[in-house]
């Protein structure tokens, strides 16, 4: 049987196999030194719903919904989003997209709350401040 987590042949990287994971605890860290790499995949999750909360999974929405779709930013005791967190949605579908702030989040915004039109994205990044962000992109004009 082959192990799923393994060191490769000269001992210096950790290999994750497909269907292999590593665990960090409650009150465990995971630690990269300055200078390091760490390459996280982009995950795009594709919704035809019309009520989505962001989370720590995906990176980029696309909805494709004919209704009004609803992103909503959820408070860092639901989701703790490190500062500088991104997530990127684009509107795919005809249903406008509106950004809806989670109980006690701020979400700061120079127009609206929604996507200006189909095919147009907007980004929500998390300022250093917990529960609130800052939303940029083609926004609908106030």
């Amino acid at each position: 049987m082959t192990e799923k987590v393994h060191f490769d042949g000269n001992g210096d990287r950790l290999v994750i196999e497909s269907g292999g994971s590593i665990i960090v605890r409650n009150g465990g860290n995971l630690r990269a030194e300055a200078g390091a790499v760490i390459d996280l995949p982009e995950t795009v999750e594709f919704f035809a719903g019309t009520s989505f909360t962001l989370s720590t999974r995906e990176r980029f929405v696309r909805t494709t919904s004919a209704s009004a779709v609803s992103i909503i930013v959820p408070p860092y005791a639901s989701v703790p989003f490190p500062p500088g967190t991104t997530r990127t949605v684009l509107q795919g579908g005809t249903g406008q997209v509106t950004f809806v702030a989670g109980d006690g989040v701020t979400i700061n915004t120079p127009e609206t709350l929604k996507i200006s039109k189909r095919y147009a994205t907007a980004m929500v990044v998390a300022t250093d401040a917990q529960d609130v962000w800052d939303l940029v992109g083609y926004l609908e004009a106030a």
